[in-house]
């Protein structure tokens, strides 16, 4: 009984990711979340999903993700400069959104690119935002109007790294290198 009751506290604490991510991933288990951070925008901070991303960016050595849209927006440069030259970073883009990273930042992109720090690659489709940090592994969900992050779920949990790596895995495999910078 006491893991039920569990598993309906953390899918209540989990409603905005679960209304944001569920149409397209149906099969979502909430139980590796359990313990997990939930971070919700708010009409007096908007960004509170954003800032929890960015401060585990900064907080990894390494990242690897895919997401629907940019992962943080372009106008903070020094977010995408820690991620151009400091973390090695692997994302998976729409197509679309990998050409206006590029756009917004040609030589950097291109240097991280040739230096190692960034791998960027695309796929045609994806089902929202995932993210895979030295320590955790979290869950973006986002405004489909805006493109804004409504939610972003959080967790060191190891059942649900095991998760994201698989499913990062399935991903990345559908996905092709993008060949320049």
């Amino acid at each position: 009984m006491l893991r039920f009751e569990a598993n309906v506290g953390t899918a209540r604490r989990l409603t905005p990711l679960l209304e944001a991510v569920c149409e397209d991933h149906q099969e979502f288990v909430v139980e590796p979340f359990v313990d997990a951070t939930v971070t919700v925008a708010e009409p007096d901070d908007p960004y509170r999903p954003v800032e929890r991303f960015i401060s585990l960016v900064r907080s990894s050595e390494t990242f690897r993700g895919f997401n629907t849209t940019h992962m943080a927006p372009l106008a903070l440069g020094g977010f995408h400069q820690h991620v151009f030259e400091t973390t090695e970073t692997e994302i998976i883009y729409l197509p679309h959104i990998a050409d206006k990273l590029l756009e917004t930042y040609p030589e950097q992109a291109r240097e991280a690119v040739e230096s190692g720090h960034l791998t960027l690659r695309t796929r045609d489709d994806l089902p929202y935002g995932l993210a895979l940090f030295d320590e955790r592994v979290g869950i973006g969900g986002y405004d489909e109007t805006t493109g804004l992050m409504r939610v972003f779920v959080d967790t060191e949990s190891p059942v649900a790294r095991e998760w994201a790596e698989r499913v990062y895995e399935s991903v990345r495999a559908d996905s092709e290198l993008l060949a320049d910078g």
